[in-house]
């Protein structure tokens, strides 16, 4: 392009660098300087920060020159050479516009470039474009469709969807050394295609490469030079003016990314002035600046033709990579790599880490080149890319073992201290500890460490990276915590794993989180450490964490004893099924209004319920028999049991009553005599129980335990308690609780830490009963809905959720580890997943008010208030 119309008619921009100043030193920068006048005037269309040319490239021409614009509609939707259909347009400038077009007879879409003028000069230069690409065989050059001149000249060019690398540079900053090798041996094979096809491209920067999908790719040919393909780069090839569109010493390409010859003569340039082009676009890439800049492109052209120390080194980049630019920036193109493959092998071989030992001192290497049939072979030799030493004009200083030529300038010879934490014991080796204090001892960074942290990737220089506290070095190094079925964290020390549903930590090692299926374990099924052989028999598996005798086709395990394996035959009792699944059976019947259910660890134990209005606790096997009292007298609700004993509260006496389960003997834990309390809720876990007290004048609710370490004493007072007795649950690690404040919410307290309560939930419309899982993951609910009635859920750390809905009044509630059950209203008992994978499931139905639910690992079971029937299901 012309660089013209902003200097004098007179004096052209290309007359202001002179192709060979006279003088040296001082005369030869008065040489320069004396064209200023004329540079500057574009200075202010000159961006310092990017180095781009902000001044339209191809300067507006005389009057004369100009033939007015062609008479064609240019316009989305309109035809194109009679088979382009206009879409939009994608850019601009004084020379021409680019269209997003389809080809409508291929249905293809491409990119359209049109000339906006018709100056001899500038379409030739156009015909050379369109010439040009389409020579270059390579996926990492733009490529050429096709070429036409009617009703304008046209090229055909593929349309391309991403940012150019100038977009990129400016959205991600500096990029790692592995990412700008990758873009270097993309570039240097495109260039490779270009320079064998016979162009040379002369205006390579960022906003010529274009990113695509990981790939980059070269566009905009329109400075290229056409040259015998592939000669000798030694050899200037000067065209003469009649077949040449750039006129002898005229300067052409973007000034930052220039080659010395190309300020000095732009027609007698070669390939090797794109490989200039390409050391600068690396050189921007690593570091985020320009190699050379300065206030004006007079400045610049200083910088590039006299300075002779090059760019500033990269001072976070190895030597080698430093030195590979001081050979990529010599003044004399024979001095420079001679071929973009032997550029890009060379770069390919530095180093990708940030801190690296010097390079040794090396003799100077040169190269023997060998040309053949258009086609270029270089014998190189190993390392000679990697030293300052590599080329015979630049001289390594020779330091002694503390010190070292780090700033990569010959002229200040040995400037750092080596045995400082800036570069201790080598250049670039700096000592850093964002956690702690470091020092340089020995030629090595002595790191030492705050309260915890620790060096534990065994390299001093970063200091000590690691935090003590987090799982990946959790307490110490190397004890990484991990869990592929929940969350983990670092508590004190130690790993801490939250698990999925259906997934627990059985192995006692907390650093692997959440290893065992309790789904489908035999041996850890539901919970660690239920054996199902033990549980059921020889012959039981785990179904959906149940231990299930494992029956022949056609039998089934009713009654959940293993004793009698699968005692009901489909054929000969079909109507002990119902729908497939075993029908509740009936343990007992007695005296109605039983209110609340218990059972035991053992699958062949005791299911215990209470009778308030006859004042009873009876227990009996669960394989049904006779029924035998465990109290007589007073008014009994809430009943429960752990470890061995049996608890239950008393209305009547206001008390906590207990029993050992072995040995029958009874008392009583705690009575509270406060004449407006009721005791309401009670809930048993870890060996003890906890009770609530209930004020039914000030609504105010005090929770009791009764554990050795808690002692027998009031632990937390509360207002908006309810009278419920199922309102209440208890876990290992706190309580649960209903409250009519906020709507009617749900709340827990900590049993270590004793603070205030936490709200679990709020705005639940008459909540009933509260639950919690075995390992304390959930906490699930029932409550009334504007409509009916639903089941929800919160998970630890997770959001509330509506597991069940539109349920008929949902009442009791109790949860193992992978399943909530229920009664409703209704005369239904239903279970679900506490994932939420399934639709409820139907365990009973008909049942005459169904009240307290309880489960143990094989069976459900509940009492019929109205009835008084004691009943079970399998699960």
């Amino acid at each position: 392009m012309r660089l013209r119309a902003r200097c004098p008619p007179q004096v052209h921009t290309q007359n202001c660098v002179s192709a060979r100043p006279s003088g040296t030193g001082r005369k030869r920068l008065e040489s320069l300087a004396s064209a200023s006048h004329c540079l500057q005037a574009r200075d202010a269309s000159m961006n310092t920060d990017t180095g781009d040319d902000t001044s339209v490239p191809t300067m507006r021409l005389p009057t004369d020159e100009l033939r007015g614009v062609q008479p064609v509609d240019l316009r989305p939707g309109k035809t194109f050479a009679g088979r382009f259909e206009l879409k939009s347009k994608l850019g601009e400038g004084a020379f021409g516009e680019v269209w997003k077009a389809i080809n409508t007879k291929l249905d293809l879409k491409v990119a359209l470039k049109i000339p906006r003028t018709k100056a001899a000069d500038d379409l030739e230069r156009f015909r050379r474009e369109a010439q040009a690409l389409c020579l270059i065989d390579s996926e990492y050059v733009l490529r050429c469709f096709d070429y036409g001149d009617e009703p304008l000249p046209f090229l055909v060019m593929e349309l391309l969807t991403g940012e150019s690398l100038a977009k990129r540079l400016e959205r991600e900053g500096p990029m790692p050394m592995p990412t700008v090798k990758s873009i270097c041996r993309q570039l240097c094979k495109g260039l490779q295609a270009t320079h064998t096809a016979g162009v040379i491209h002369r205006d390579l920067k960022p906003g010529n490469i274009y990113c695509i999908e990981g790939k980059v790719k070269i566009v905009d040919f329109g400075l290229m030079k056409l040259v015998e393909p592939m000669v000798d780069p030694g050899t200037e090839i000067i065209v003469s003016e009649h077949n040449e569109l750039t006129q002898e010493n005229m300067a052409m390409g973007t000034v930052s990314y220039m080659s010395p010859e190309q300020w000095k003569h732009s027609n007698r340039v070669d390939f090797r002035s794109d490989l200039w082009s390409l050391a600068a676009v690396l050189y921007r890439l690593l570091s985020g600046k320009l190699p050379f800049t300065g206030a004006a492109h007079v400045d610049v052209a200083r910088l590039v033709l006299l300075s002779s120390d090059g760019p500033p080194p990269i001072s976070h980049l190895p030597g080698e990579v430093n030195a590979f630019f001081r050979i990529a920036f010599q003044r004399d193109p024979n001095m420079r790599f001679q071929s973009a493959t032997e550029f890009g092998a060379a770069f390919d071989a530095l180093p990708d880490v940030a801190r690296v030992s010097p390079p040794p001192l090396a003799r100077p290497v040169f190269k023997r080149r060998i040309w053949a049939g258009g086609a270029t072979a270089s014998l190189v030799i190993a390392a000679i890319f990697i030293t300052a030493s590599a080329r015979p004009d630049v001289i390594a200083p020779m330091c002694d073992p503390r010190n070292g030529n780090c700033d990569g300038s010959l002229l200040n010879g040995c400037e750092a201290d080596l045995t400082h934490a800036e570069s201790c014991g080598a250049c670039g080796v700096r000592c850093i500890n964002d956690h702690g204090s470091t020092s340089c001892v020995g030629g090595s960074c002595a790191p030492l460490c705050a309260a915890g942290f620790a060096d534990c990737d065994g390299e001093p220089s970063n200091g000590c990276e690691a935090d003590l506290g987090a799982p990946a070095s959790c307490g110490k190094c190397g004890n990484a915590c991990t869990n592929e079925h929940g969350g983990v964290a670092c508590v004190a020390g130690q790993c801490a794993s939250t698990c999925q549903p259906g997934f627990m930590d059985c192995d006692g090692n907390p650093a692997n989180g959440c290893e065992t299926d309790v789904v489908s374990s035999a041996v850890h099924c539901g919970i660690c450490g239920r054996g199902c052989k033990v549980v059921v028999g020889d012959d039981a598996t785990c179904q959906e964490g149940i231990c299930k005798a494992t029956c022949e086709p056609g039998r089934h395990d009713c009654n959940g004893d293993p004793a009698d394996g699968c005692e009901i035959d489909a054929q000969a009792k079909p109507e002990a099924l119902e729908g497939g699944r075993c029908k509740p059976i009936v343990l007992g019947t007695y005296e109605p209004g039983a209110l609340s259910v218990a059972v035991d660890d053992d699958v062949d134990g005791i299911v215990a319920w209470t009778v308030p209005r006859q004042g009873k606790v009876w227990r009996m096997r669960k394989g049904g028999g006779v029924p035998a009292p465990m109290s007589v007298g007073g008014a009994p609700t809430r009943i429960a049991f752990d470890t061995g004993r049996w608890y239950w509260t008393d209305t009547s006496s206001k008390s906590l009553l207990t029993i050992d389960s072995v040995t029958g003997a009874r008392k009583s834990l705690v009575q509270w005599l406060h004449p407006e309390q009721q005791i309401t809720g009670l809930a048993s876990s870890e060996g003890g129980a906890f009770f609530l007290f209930q004020n039914a004048t000030t609504g105010k609710g005090t929770l009791f335990g009764a554990r050795k370490e808690l002692g027998k004493k009031p632990l937390l007072e509360y207002d908006g308690a309810v009278p419920n007795p199922f309102g209440f649950a208890t876990g290992r690690l706190g309580v649960y609780f209903v409250r009519t404040k906020k709507g009617g919410s749900i709340w827990g307290w900590s049993l270590k830490e004793r603070g205030e309560p936490r709200l679990v939930a709020e705005n639940q419309q008459g909540p009933f009963a509260v639950a919690v899982d075995p390992r304390e993951e959930v906490v699930v609910w029932s409550h009334e809905t504007p409509f009916s009635g639903a089941i929800s859920i919160a998970r630890r750390d997770g959001p509330i959720e509506v597991l069940v809905e539109n349920e008929p009044g949902p009442r009791c509630i109790a949860v193992d580890e992978a399943w909530v059950y229920w009664t409703n209203d209704g005369g239904m008992v239903k279970k679900a997943r506490l994932d939420g994978k399934h639709e409820p499931v139907l365990l009973a139905s008909a049942q005459q008010r169904p009240m307290g639910i309880a489960v143990d690992a094989t069976r459900v079971y509940w009492v019929n208030a109205a009835s008084g029937e004691v009943v079970s299901v399998a699960k």
